[in-house]
């Protein structure tokens, strides 16, 4: 996503091989329509039809079974005192779902998880903590609250095909 044309346009052409003009554009050019070049070294990021169609497809039940995963974490982890389950104001496509982990102890929350087999992640590191913007002299300190929710905060596993046995499985460990 950008407003900048030239990089819009830039995109573009990474995404279809280097070309310079896609079909569409060839199709409604005036002149030989069916010239166009390579300008630099791209790629194919375009899906094809077969993974479209199988992603619409999908897309029509993943709401219904990420949301009954997302409730069941909630009901089953809000009364924890030792974390607290985020919630969205304007909703989300529950593709995460983030755990507040009260007194420091996120670290081994994750350890445990991951000693049982239980893959969490961590979002999202404040952008400056990273070394690119570091070498840019940007330093730690610079939003504290951003850094203490980042030291709290786990995604748990959610995902449309998650069994009820082994969500069970992470919240008893959580627990």
């Amino acid at each position: 996503m950008t407003n900048n044309e030239k990089y819009y346009n830039l995109l573009k052409k990474f995404r279809a091989h280097g070309l310079s003009k896609e079909f569409k554009d060839r199709e409604e050019s005036d002149i030989k329509g069916y010239e166009y070049d390579i300008e630099l070294l791209g790629y194919n990021y375009r899906l094809t039809d077969i993974q479209a169609t199988l992603g619409i497809s999908q897309m029509k039940k993943i709401d219904k079974f990420m949301e009954e995963i997302k409730n069941y974490y909630l009901q089953e982890l809000s009364n924890s005192k030792n974390l607290e389950c985020l919630k969205y104001k304007f909703g989300s496509a529950n593709h995460l779902f983030i755990v507040k982990v009260k007194n420091g102890k996120r670290d081994e929350l994750y350890n445990l998880l991951k000693q049982n087999g239980i893959y969490t992640n961590v979002h999202y590191k404040p952008i400056y903590l990273f070394s690119l913007y570091q070498k840019l002299g940007y330093k730690k300190g610079l939003c504290p609250v951003a850094e203490k929710v980042y030291q709290d905060i786990l995604s748990i596993p959610i995902y449309y095909k998650l069994e009820k046995t082994d969500i069970d499985r992470i919240i008893s460990l959580i627990k």
